[in-house]
């Protein structure tokens, strides 16, 4: 054949080659670009609800600034629903109504009874995951607790109490609530630092007062049964008042050695005074911002599963710390 004849040919399946070589690059790297203007649509805002019965306490308003510092509006949707004061039928009646709206997630404070279990139950099969904060509940069925380790914080100020009492006193547990889980963790955790000690009585208030008494007749009884008694812890939220007030009625204050478990501006006030000798210092800002994080991450399927508790920081703090 031809020498030129030959060469043209190879010429020409050289220039064939090429171009066909050159469609397919064309059409794998224009491919993605197709794709991409086939993208789902932004997926609205989810819809988180908060729920407490005390959204008027200064600890609330503390988590809802950590929630709305952490909230993107582009990703979530957050809602503050609840009571200003605590009812067990209202709490799970806004748990309900939740539900009912079909949001895409519940963060709540945890209770321990059995209509709380339910109401949770009820949003799992709504498809509605429900996580606690603040205090937590037994329940398995909720994704994770978010807030202090209410045992550790009552052991160690069960430790410091040892290093401030006469370790034979007796000290007066003040409190109402029999289903606030915070406040039974916190218990456990001073009997386990004063079992060292089998000489000091503890009086739980609770065991000698009818369900629903007041903060008030709570320590007026232990005053009636125990009038040497001079150490008194406050469990609940915002109460270091009404005892300082209810001891001051009879006695005079000096004489008296009040600790606590929360950090509200009047706890601070009586630590001011000497009135209050410790309490622990929680982080709720802290909680709103995790517990926030932590739904979003269940929601999107996002680094699962997730921890069964996410302790956020907590201190003990005396009047030196003011």
């Amino acid at each position: 054949m031809n020498t030129k004849i030959v060469n043209a040919l190879i010429v020409i399946s050289g220039l064939v080659l090429c171009l066909c070589v050159g469609w397919v690059v064309k059409v794998l790297y224009e491919q993605p670009n197709i794709q991409s203007h086939e993208v789902e649509p932004a997926h609205d805002p989810y819809r988180i609800a908060y729920i407490s019965d005390e959204l008027g306490t200064d600890f609330w308003k503390r988590i809802q600034h950590g929630v709305q510092e952490e909230v993107d509006p582009a990703i979530a949707e957050v809602a503050f629903w609840g009571g200003y004061r605590k009812n067990a039928a209202e709490f799970l009646k806004q748990m309900d109504m939740a539900i009912a709206a079909k949001v895409d997630g519940m963060i709540v404070y945890g209770k321990e009874t059995e209509a709380f279990d339910e109401i949770i139950n009820k949003a799992l099969m709504h498809g509605i995951p429900v996580m606690t904060i603040a205090a937590d509940s037994d329940s398995k069925l909720r994704k994770t607790y978010i807030g202090s380790n209410h045992y550790a914080a009552g052991k160690e100020m069960g430790a410091y109490m040892l290093r401030t009492v006469n370790p034979r006193t007796k000290v007066a547990v003040i409190r109402t609530e029999l289903d606030e889980t915070a406040e039974q963790q916190h218990l456990i955790g001073l009997k386990i630092a004063f079992s060292e000690y089998p000489e000091l009585r503890v009086i739980d208030s609770s065991e000698q007062q009818a369900k629903n008494s007041s903060i008030e007749e709570a320590v007026k009884q232990v005053l009636n049964e125990h009038p040497d008694c001079r150490v008194f812890i406050a469990m609940e939220d915002n109460t270091a008042q009404e005892i300082a007030k209810e001891l001051q009625r009879r006695f005079d204050l000096r004489s008296f050695s009040i600790y606590a478990f929360e950090d509200s501006q009047e706890t601070l006030r009586l630590m001011e005074h000497g009135v209050v000798k410790a309490t622990i210092r929680h982080e709720p800002e802290q909680m709103g911002k995790t517990s926030l994080a932590a739904m979003l991450q269940w929601i999107k399927g996002e680094r699962l599963p997730l921890k069964k508790s996410m302790y956020t920081p907590f201190e003990l703090m005396t009047g030196e710390d003011l």
